[in-house]
């Protein structure tokens, strides 16, 4: 199972781990940070492969991709 980390205070909920995320296993969280910013979290961790695109794309370096 990977793991994506989300760092939630630099995460500025732009979407675009979601939008490129070929599983579709990233999506916005219903709390907020402390700058009011939905920010992403991953569901069902068991179907990241680790590609690393959601890392990639994050303009904030929010996201580390775990492999285990």
């Amino acid at each position: 199972m990977n793991i994506v980390t989300v760092d939630n205070e630099k995460c500025k909920g732009c979407e675009f781990c979601m939008i490129k995320c070929p599983k579709k296993i990233m999506v916005k969280s219903s709390e907020t940070n402390s700058t009011g910013y939905n920010y992403a979290v991953q569901i069902e961790p068991e179907k990241c492969t680790a590609c690393g695109i959601c890392y990639t794309m994050c303009p904030e370096a929010a996201i580390t991709v775990s492999v285990k």
